[in-house]
């Protein structure tokens, strides 16, 4: 399991590195698509968010925006054996929700979007009271996930789930 793993992660870090090479890049997103759509034991998910944590706390962007992608076909192609996962799985989301980069931002709002239709998350009204304010703010600070925010670590509101 651990080269499975060690795998996913490089799959995801290597992006940046050949950024320049479109054929080798192509077949990257290949194999991480290869990887996302396989039905996956419920060992081989706990040890690949794990992995996909990891990821979306690299200094690369790359990497953060090829995590989040990964998470949203893995999601999609595992949606019943993931349920167990989602309360982490949505706190990965918001985090990037938030990232510097607007490229991770950018995909993480489509995952969470797909995420709360196809039903994998129910959105509470917690989440939905602050993504009102946050569309009436215009000085939202990108990058923040601070606790007066938003509080993604508290799951006391989502544990109906």
């Amino acid at each position: 399991m651990l080269s499975f793993s060690c795998n996913t992660n490089l799959l995801c870090e290597i992006e940046s590195v050949v950024a320049n090479d479109p054929v080798f890049k192509r077949n990257l997103a290949t194999s991480r698509m290869h990887v996302a759509m396989a039905y996956l034991h419920g060992n081989y998910l706990e040890i690949l968010i794990e992995q996909l944590e990891e990821v979306c706390a690299s200094p690369k962007w790359h990497a953060r925006q090829a995590a989040i992608e990964f998470v949203q076909s893995m999601i999609f192609c595992n949606l019943f054996n993931a349920r167990p996962y989602a309360l982490r799985l949505h706190d990965l989301v918001l985090k990037c929700l938030f990232d510097e980069r607007l490229e991770v931002r950018t995909v993480a709002s489509t995952t969470l979007s797909g995420l709360y239709q196809c039903g994998y998350i129910q959105m509470i009204e917690h989440d939905l009271k602050y993504f009102r304010v946050m569309a009436k703010t215009n000085d939202a600070r990108v990058g923040s996930t601070s606790n007066e925010r938003y509080d993604v670590d508290n799951s006391s509101d989502r544990q109906e789930q």
